[in-house]
């Protein structure tokens, strides 16, 4: 077992230490139970890198219950599992950060595919423009556990920051890393402590995946992201903002769970003013105004479907946005999974100045 303790010379400023002949490239894949997907995952992985030979691959499994892990052992690349009580994407991320030593690490998810042809642009995007932090690129959703004929009704959301990108290893060490104990948005709060640091994030034109998911404008996908606590997120990236004077940074970017949450709050004021004796017309204004909102909504997207999971996605996430903002939030630096290596195929561990401590 490997026994992780603490990002030690990874914090903010150590990027001054980083040795210049540090290999190129480096990829991290995170899974947790990805066993129909991390065949197709590694494959697309291994021919993108085909450009740069010795490449080291680590995937780091979130002690799946399936044959994940199994599955990765058969690539030439190194795997790990590990095992804690905090599962996240981020936390996946946080630990392949510490097995790795490039100058740019491609992070992707294991229900992703990768496209060979993005990554060639995206490094030379990285050499030429020193002040660029993280490339990122398009991606086409295939929808899984629907019908063929199921089309989404959500827009196509192309110019977010995910889980697939490529990071200057710098600018991570300079900004601290992922927060492993984010449930969700974990990119969104590392863009703005890279932003805060002087870093850009850029997105290229170019099709960087495909990924394989369950639509989110579904029940299947809403129960989906309740059950793993994703609706979180939003909270905890506000509540960690705060002593990092971030916290209007994100406000602006998560405002359509505050609105609901502000309009929500206004709903409970005015049950109980009316419970009061006040008038119901002020119950009645609040009901017109959310009926007004949601007609406005259906005209715009043209669909009910799509108008009714917008509702249900904010209000989840203004319930959310309220439970991790109060939930105490650990520092990421806690954070001490213990750490199985599954395959060395590719190589040995890692580097044991990256704190990463032999234990029984």
């Amino acid at each position: 077992m490997i026994r992780y303790t603490s990002m030690g010379s990874t914090l903010p400023g150590a990027e001054a230490a980083l040795p210049s002949s540090l290999p190129v490239l480096a990829v991290v894949v995170i899974t947790r139970n990805e066993e129909q997907h991390i065949g197709m995952c590694l494959s697309a992985v291994l021919r993108a890198v085909q450009s740069h030979p010795g490449t080291r691959v680590v995937v780091v499994d979130s002690d799946s219950d399936d044959a994940t892990a199994t599955i990765a052992a058969q690539f030439p690349v190194e795997v790990y599992r590990y095992h804690s009580a905090t599962r996240t994407a981020a936390a996946g991320r946080f630990v392949g950060t510490q097995f790795v030593s490039a100058r740019y690490i491609l992070f992707v998810d294991g229900d992703s595919q990768i496209e060979a042809a993005w990554l060639p642009s995206a490094i030379d995007l990285m050499e030429r423009y020193g002040q660029v932090g993280v490339v990122f690129g398009r991606r086409r959703e295939i929808y899984e556990g629907v019908s063929p004929a199921y089309k989404s009704a959500l827009a196509a959301d192309e110019k977010s920051l995910g889980g697939n990108a490529l990071y200057r290893r710098s600018a991570l060490l300079a900004a601290g890393g992922f927060n492993p104990y984010l449930t969700s948005e974990e990119e969104g709060e590392l863009r703005g402590r890279l932003e805060a640091a002087g870093y850009k994030v850029t997105q290229t034109p170019e099709l960087m995946f495909t990924h394989y998911t369950v639509p989110k404008d579904t029940w299947h996908g809403q129960v989906r992201r309740i059950r793993r606590r994703m609706m979180k997120g939003s909270g905890q990236v506000l509540r960690a903002a705060i002593p990092r004077g971030l916290f209007w940074y994100h406000a602006r970017r998560l405002n359509r769970h505050l609105v609901m949450l502000a309009y929500v709050a206004l709903g409970i004021a005015s049950v109980i003013a009316v419970s009061t004796g006040l008038p119901l017309a002020i119950l009645q204004v609040w009901v017109g105004v959310g009926i007004f909102a949601f007609a406005g909504l259906w005209y715009r997207r043209g669909c009910f479907r799509s108008a009714t999971y917008i509702v249900s996605d904010w209000t989840l996430g203004a319930i959310g946005l309220v439970m991790g903002f109060l939930a105490p939030l650990p520092d990421p630096h806690s954070f001490a999974p213990v750490i199985e290596p599954v395959s060395l195929r590719a190589g040995g561990p890692a580097d044991q100045s990256q704190d990463v401590a032999q234990s029984g």
